[in-house]
């Protein structure tokens, strides 16, 4: 039970960094200023609410648990794309590896728990 409430701590961490990163791909797309910000604040606002809706424990729509994992994969892939293109290479492995590990381990773990 330790290693799960500890997996949970480092998903929620994980779950703050790829808002992070969102933002931060807000603010450095764009050719204006005010866009930029614009982008900065708005595109991690709208990963959250999405998170929110969808992916969370007590999200209001109830979708499969396989779609809620594809769109958790798709969100943080792009975040580890976001962080390579804009030459953070060692961020987005540091943010794929952390997040492949946490992610098996809360699958097996989740797994054993229903038994």
């Amino acid at each position: 039970m330790i290693v799960y409430n500890l997996n949970l701590g480092i998903r929620f961490m994980l779950e703050i960094a790829l808002l992070v990163v969102y933002g931060y791909a807000g603010f450095m797309y764009g050719d204006s200023t005010v866009w930029q910000w614009v982008l900065g604040i708005c595109l991690p606002l709208v990963i959250a609410a999405v998170w929110g809706l969808v992916i969370s424990p007590k999200a209001p729509i109830n979708t499969p648990y396989i779609l809620q994992l594809l769109l958790e994969i798709v969100l943080f892939g792009t975040a580890v794309f976001l962080l390579y293109i804009y030459h953070h290479a060692g961020l987005a492995w540091s943010l794929a590896v952390i997040y492949i590990f946490n992610r098996s381990i809360l699958l097996v773990l989740e797994k054993r728990m229903e038994k």
